[in-house]
């Protein structure tokens, strides 16, 4: 029941996006400084993880992919090593734990495991804590603009 309840939202939410995308191209195609930076149209990125992709990369972080990933689970990727010796916040994981949310932290990327159907508006809150939570790197940030591709599917984002 839950992997079919995350499996529908996460067909509505990539409907929604390639719809709105599809027509933001056909109204206005040029992209935003951010769009540059990010590589895409920023209608493309999920809204679940939108505050939280721009944040991280606000802290240094140079995310590649983010938003429903299989299953029950999110994810954010990273485009290089981030995470060698970082350690979960014991505030985080505690409101996690009351989210029934699990976070692995990986090499170059996060992932959240869901353990009971959350609406988009919290997984919005889930990741908006985590994004807050991760360290500022004070780096700037690298552009994916010499990498966009315009036809990449909302899937990959």
């Amino acid at each position: 029941m839950l992997i079919e309840q995350f499996t529908t939202l996460r067909k509505q939410i990539i409907e929604q996006a390639t719809k709105k995308a599809e027509q933001r191209k056909k109204d206005n195609p040029e992209m935003t400084p951010e769009e540059e930076d990010l590589g895409l149209y920023i209608e493309y990125i999920q809204p679940q993880v939108l505050d939280a992709v721009r944040t991280l990369r606000a802290k240094g972080y140079n995310t590649i992919s983010s938003g429903f990933w299989e299953d029950n689970k999110q994810r954010i990727g990273f485009h290089e090593t981030t995470f060698s010796e970082f350690e979960v916040p014991h505030d985080l994981l505690k409101f996690l734990e009351e989210k029934q949310v699990e976070i692995y932290i990986e090499p170059d990327e996060i992932i959240l495991t869901c353990n009971k159907f959350l609406e988009i508006d919290e997984l919005k809150g889930v990741w908006d804590r985590v994004a807050e939570a991760m360290p500022d790197l004070k780096e700037e940030v690298k552009t994916r603009k010499e990498t966009f591709k315009k036809e990449m599917p909302p899937a990959e984002i």
